[in-house]
């Protein structure tokens, strides 16, 4: 196969925007992605320097390295990182605030299943857990009301299919 036929390396302006903007898309969700996680060692740092570390490990394990796995599993799955999530702030909180409960709840069921009820600060948990809701809902908050532009062509592409007709005036090619 020759690789220079591909559509990435045709001069086509067409076929150059558009996967300028999927690349960019991509940039920005891996850019939400990665603050939301950042949001969520963040809190649970925090969180230690307010309650204790021991309060906040089982054994030599830290709990974020069980809830930001958990998380990024969760918000794929809720669309935290897609269009819609980014065309509305309060679905964008909705969305990744559910996910970051889940992956909490899962962090927790995780403590009961390994018997580390005794070892976890109940209070810790929920500290760590506050500071990243607040952190993720700031990030959000600051990335799509600052960085993101709605009124762009990025979101959305419009295809228009005219049958048995000639060509539009209105359609672009």
């Amino acid at each position: 196969m020759n690789f220079l036929k591909h559509d990435i390396f045709r001069k086509d302006k067409g076929v150059r925007a558009l996967r300028r903007g999927e690349s960019l898309r991509m940039f920005i969700y891996a850019c939400l992605l990665l603050g939301d996680v950042l949001g969520i060692i963040l809190g649970y740092n925090w969180a230690e320097h307010a309650r204790g570390a021991k309060w906040l490990r089982l054994g030599i394990m830290r709990l974020d390295w069980i809830t930001i796995p958990a998380y990024l599993v969760f918000a794929v799955h809720f669309e935290a990182i897609g269009r819609t999530a980014l065309m509305s702030f309060l679905e964008s909180l909705k969305r990744c605030m559910t996910s970051l409960f889940l992956a909490t709840a899962f962090t927790c069921l995780v403590i009961f299943l390994v018997h580390g009820g005794q070892l976890i600060s109940r209070l810790a948990v929920v500290t760590a857990f506050i500071f990243a809701v607040g952190l993720i809902a700031f990030n959000r908050l600051v990335f799509l009301k600052v960085f993101i532009r709605r009124d762009e062509p990025l979101w959305t592409r419009r295809l228009v299919i005219v049958d048995c007709s000639p060509s539009a005036p209105m359609a672009q090619i």
